[in-house]
């Protein structure tokens, strides 16, 4: 069987109980009083001496990474946002003739008819498909292989579904993030009939995902890197079917923040440190633990993604609450039943996790996020 322990995504253990679903640790959390750990791949960063220069260029690091992945995999599916992360990881592949075998672009069908290249912000954010994602395609076609798939995913149809159900939570629970957007791509792969198809020829297949930026703290004069639960999106299902079909033939991957090239994170960390060092300013913003990552974005870009242009278009990534505003299109489109359903678990999940565990002890604002162990550079 040609499984791969899920335990490289992250996991929760609380007591001596694991857990790959937040929600689900945090309510155990509750239940027993014990705490909770974010555990993820302290095994193989913590065994790595940050201090150490890495030799070998980011560009080059991330040919390696998507050389690594043709190598391991039959079947590659590269999911495109057309932001930096997931732009950067295609050109990985494409700049260096490796041949991925499908590029998927994933969006709920109702935002199609509000798409514009006006509004930044987040509510607009699957406007980065048409205004980022296709022109970097378009600039990229002629050093594309032609054999590569490219297509759109729509992930609306299977949340409705699912939704539909008083019960879903007890088989598809919130992983990381308490969101619709989450939940739905979270499921969405599960629902697509060419994916499904895919799986039933044998083929090791891999969802490489472009997880994500390295963070940076600076204590007492000293520089730490560490890893965000928020980010790291992906969760294994909890019903029987789904998972026996991810263990043996469906796979995630985790371009950057990957356990079989670790000097990739280590190699970022240590550049946005130079930097950090040599501009004051920068440090300033970098280093404050308050900020959501995207107010980062352009001071890491130019230093992570050496070689990578800017992307075309690119919004706000927006808050990280239950109600978003990228997700105005379920409540909008959505029955009342789905909505209903949708609330009851909020507010089940508002009673049955600590308040200090919600960002504001709200649930509709979200979880608060658990980050892994430092690293010293």
């Amino acid at each position: 069987m040609n499984t791969i322990n899920p335990d490289r995504m992250g996991y929760y253990r609380v007591g001596w109980k694991k857990f790959y679903h937040k929600t689900l640790a945090l309510m155990e959390s509750r239940r027993t009083r014990y705490d909770l750990e974010w555990i993820f791949n302290d095994d193989v960063y913590g065994a790595i001496d940050w201090t150490v220069p890495i030799v070998e260029s980011l560009d080059e690091l991330y040919r390696q990474r998507a050389q690594q992945l043709r190598e391991k995999y039959d079947y590659i599916l590269l999911y495109f946002s057309g932001g930096a992360d997931s732009s950067n990881m295609l050109r990985a592949f494409i700049n260096n003739n490796i041949f991925i075998d499908e590029i998927i672009m994933q969006s709920p069908e109702p935002v199609k008819n509000k798409f514009n290249n006006v509004d930044k912000s987040s509510a607009n954010v699957y406007s980065e498909i048409p205004f980022s994602a296709i022109p970097i395609l378009n600039e990229l076609k002629n050093l594309m292989n032609p054999a590569t798939k490219v297509r759109y995913q729509d992930t609306s149809k299977g949340i409705v579904e699912l939704l539909k159900d008083d019960n879903w939570f007890e088989y598809n629970p919130f992983g990381v993030a308490m969101g619709v957007n989450e939940l739905a791509r979270q499921y969405a792969s599960f629902e697509d009939p060419e994916i499904l198809r895919l799986t039933d020829t044998g083929k090791r297949i891999a969802q490489v995902v472009g997880t994500d930026k390295p963070m940076l703290m600076n204590a007492n004069g000293d520089y730490y890197c560490y890893f965000i639960d928020g980010i790291a999106l992906h969760c294994p299902p909890v019903e029987l079917n789904l998972r026996d079909m991810l263990e043996k033939s469906l796979h995630t991957e985790f371009f950057y923040w990957t356990p079989d090239l670790p000097q990739i994170v280590v190699k970022q960390a240590q550049e946005v440190k130079k930097l950090c060092e040599l501009n004051l300013q920068a440090k300033k913003i970098i280093c404050n633990t308050k900020l959501h990552i995207e107010k980062l974005r352009t001071i890491l870009h130019p230093v992570i993604y050496p070689s990578m242009p800017e992307v075309p278009f690119q919004t706000g990534k927006g808050s990280s609450g239950a109600v978003r505003e990228k997700d105005y299109w379920f409540w909008d489109n959505a029955g009342e039943i789905q909505k209903n359903n949708f609330k009851s678990v909020t507010d089940y999940l508002q009673i049955n996790i600590r308040p200090e565990d919600f960002k504001n002890g709200k649930a509709a604002q979200g979880l608060a996020g658990h980050r892994s162990r430092l690293y010293k550079l």
